[in-house]
């Protein structure tokens, strides 16, 4: 069976781009995880995406070889398993992924097969939204397989967010606690000296009037009633995020403790979730440039319109 070398060139570019996007997210996923800000991969994660979404709308719409057309699909389906260290029935969710893929291009395929003009934003529409949620699951899977045991706790609670939240609610957190105004990057030593200068004031006692070692003591005795009422081990180095943070993780822990071997998969379809939220501008930016790209296509006679006859079913009543 001869196959339309451009056919195959459109197949290829949708595989290749696709498998090149996943493997950035692969390795954007540990940056996600470490909290660190530091995201190197996000940008050509974002970019490559993109662009994977084009070539696939594109073949979807202009390769009429199916083996072509769905072994590119099937080849972005399958690529997690790959990638990830999966084990056992967790093999089984790389499925997911493959058939939105497969979805994605059937859907596409359908709606340009059978509609009356060939519109693009329709006929993305149709399809599209499945390759994203496909991108979606995949980077569910890479962060699935990327937790080890003990950061699932951590990864229900990331420290970026937590951070975000506690210097928003940081007048609440006073008002509840009675601590003072902090900084939250403070450590918790001087924390405890803004507390106990606050002490002796309302004694009429100066701080700088108590020596340095009587200081150091009672910082030592209030770090080790602190320690010992939430079962933390503080230097006095930590900040107070650190703390709270700490604190949060073990409380969270010993609440889900009888469901210890959900979280992974709760965690995982929370990151879905969150992943597929922020695919949404890649969606309607991969619109817009599709069909931009399919304009350039067409004057520059790669892409040829024409018209064809075509025959309608319909069912009415009968006379």
């Amino acid at each position: 069976m001869k196959i339309n070398p451009k056919e195959l060139l459109f197949g290829i570019l949708a595989a290749g781009t696709g498998v090149a996007a996943l493997w950035l997210w692969h390795a954007l996923i540990p940056e996600l995880l470490l909290g660190s800000g530091m995201y190197d991969h996000l940008t050509y994660a974002i970019i490559t995406v993109i662009i994977s979404a084009c070539f696939f709308a594109c073949s979807a719409f202009f390769v009429t070889n199916h083996w072509v057309l769905y072994g590119a699909g099937a080849l972005f389906g399958i690529t997690p398993i790959f990638l990830t260290n999966l084990h056992g029935n967790d093999s089984a969710l790389v499925l997911i992924t493959l058939f939105f893929a497969l979805l994605a291009i059937y859907r596409m395929q359908n709606e340009t097969r059978y509609s009356c003009g060939f519109n693009p934003f329709k006929n993305m529409r149709a399809g599209l939204p499945y390759f994203f949620t496909a991108v979606a699951c995949a980077g569910s899977i890479f962060y699935f397989g990327s937790l080890k045991q003990d950061e699932v706790v951590l990864s229900l609670l990331p420290r970026p967010a937590f951070n975000f939240t506690i210097r928003i609610l940081r007048e609440p957190l006073q008002s509840i606690t009675g601590i003072p105004a902090f900084d939250p990057d403070e450590t918790v030593d001087e924390l405890l000296l803004s507390l106990l200068k606050s002490e002796l004031q309302k004694k009429n006692i100066a701080l700088n009037h108590v020596p340095k070692s009587e200081i150091a003591k009672m910082l030592a005795s209030q770090r080790a009633e602190i320690s010992a009422r939430y079962g933390l081990h503080l230097t006095g180095k930590e900040t107070a995020t650190d703390v709270f943070y700490q604190t949060a993780t073990d409380r969270i822990e010993d609440l889900a403790r009888p469901y210890k071997s959900y979280l992974p998969y709760l965690s995982a379809l929370a990151f879905f979730f969150a992943l597929k939220a922020f695919t949404l501008p890649l969606y309607i930016v991969s619109v817009l440039i599709t069909a931009g790209l399919i304009r350039l296509l067409i004057t520059s006679k790669i892409l040829t319109k024409e018209i064809v006859d075509m025959k309608v079913e319909r069912v009415r009543l009968t006379s």
